[in-house]
């Protein structure tokens, strides 16, 4: 025996606000999101290179939860995380490039690529974390260089960072 729930909203007990809200077509609209993306875009010296090693910070926020501050996010409830990050290497040297994302000092996931000296390859990956509340995590460049120049334009690194449930 099958069961049908006829509600647009739904609302937790006690609150003034619709968690969720579901429209004629059945698409459902969450408030509370936990979702980011960030991007840099914010070097113009040496071709747009940023070679600084360490945590990235990301100039711009197009999707932001207040759970990120543009270098570290913080989980803000317990559960399974996914996130990615992609860029490519500026200068055309033999130097490779590798980036990380870590979870507090430790890394999930390397993203590795070998240097060319006549090509600026990409590098892109993703994971998923499970995560306890208030356990961080961040975007690290661990060696070489990337491409951060083009202001807003979406062609530096970018990272992103979404709750799954």
């Amino acid at each position: 025996m099958a069961s049908i729930l006829n509600v647009d909203k739904i609302r937790a007990t006690g609150s003034t606000t619709d968690g969720l809200t579901i429209d004629s077509s059945g698409r459902v609209a969450q408030p509370q999101v936990i979702a980011f993306c960030g991007h840099k875009g914010d070097i113009t010296a040496n071709g747009g290179a940023y070679s600084t090693t360490g945590a990235i910070t990301f100039n711009n926020t197009r999707v932001a939860h207040s759970a990120w501050d543009g270098t570290t996010f913080t989980a803000p409830v317990a559960g399974k995380y996914r996130f990615s990050i992609t860029g490519h290497k500026q200068t055309t040297t033999n130097a490779s490039l590798e980036f990380q994302i870590k979870k507090g000092s430790t890394i999930l996931v390397a993203l590795y690529s070998l240097g060319a000296s006549n090509a600026r390859p990409r590098v892109a990956g993703d994971c998923i974390a499970e995560l306890a509340v208030n356990d961080t995590v961040q975007f690290h460049l661990q060696s070489g260089d990337f491409f951060a120049g083009g202001g807003n334009s979406g062609s530096g690194v970018t990272c992103t960072g979404h709750f799954l449930g």
